[in-house]
């Protein structure tokens, strides 16, 4: 097991790797789906991933403040934990890169049209494939399971370093007593 200092150096990266990575896949899918080759690659990219990473580093130390206050419900901390990692590093991408992707497709008209009047919008973007129903459920369920197991790793340390200060705490009464008997 990690202890407590470890999972508040590393515990953070995790989730922001996670974020990352669901990112650059929601990105590049939508990139593809738009056929945008290498126009607007900093702007989409940015769009969806610097927004996200700054959520996920706010929400991830909000949740490490209320696992430190002794939450009264550990399980409520957990579920919280997983739901804002699930929603700053998967909904927050998929809401905002099409429409990025969007715009530099119509600049750059680089969609492919399916009709003379065709003009790319949302749901052509979200439109049911195999990578929004399959590859899509895993990222949401992995960044779930990340948000979540996080928390629970950083609320075990704490309760093992809070009971080893009890013990200490005891031991240092004990022993003053002991002196005091002694004396």
């Amino acid at each position: 097991m990690l202890n407590f200092r470890k999972w508040i150096k590393y515990g953070l990266s995790v989730p922001l790797v996670a974020t990352g990575a669901s990112s650059i896949i929601i990105c590049q899918y939508f990139r593809e789906k738009f056929r945008l080759l290498r126009y607007g690659v900093g702007a989409t990219y940015s769009a969806a991933m610097i927004v996200p990473a700054i959520s996920t580093f706010l929400l991830n130390t909000s949740i490490l403040d209320a696992i430190l206050s002794v939450p009264v419900c550990d399980s409520c901390i957990k579920m919280r934990a997983g739901v804002y990692q699930t929603f700053s590093s998967t909904v927050y991408p998929i809401i905002v890169t099409p429409f990025a992707c969007i715009f530099f497709a119509r600049k750059y008209q680089t969609y492919v049209a399916p009709g003379v009047n065709f003009q790319p919008n949302v749901i052509y973007a979200l439109k049911s494939t195999p990578m929004v129903t399959g590859a899509l459920t895993l990222i949401v369920l992995a960044n779930f399971g990340i948000g979540y197991m996080t928390a629970q790793k950083q609320a075990d340390e704490l309760d093992t370093i809070t009971e080893k200060e009890a013990i200490r705490a005891a031991q240092h009464v004990l022993d003053k007593l002991e002196n005091i008997k002694n004396d």
